[in-house]
């Protein structure tokens, strides 16, 4: 009887990823953290953007006048 189990080491295919400009990277890192690493991230990033001031430059929406 032939087996199909390779019990060697395994290595994942590389995937494919299609052309579309949207770079993975960061969703595959942001799921790669545990739940409190995740809410900790998201706290930095509100935290950053609460501090800015009211009429800087980067708080400002784009497109308006």
């Amino acid at each position: 009887m032939i087996s199909c189990e390779n019990n060697g080491p395994r290595h994942p295919a590389p995937q494919i990823e299609p052309d579309d400009g949207v770079d993975v990277t960061l969703i595959r890192w942001m799921l790669s953290l545990s739940l409190e690493e995740r809410l900790a991230v998201l706290q930095g990033f509100t935290d950053s953007i609460a501090e800015l001031p009211y009429d800087s430059p980067a708080a400002k929406v784009q497109g308006r006048a």
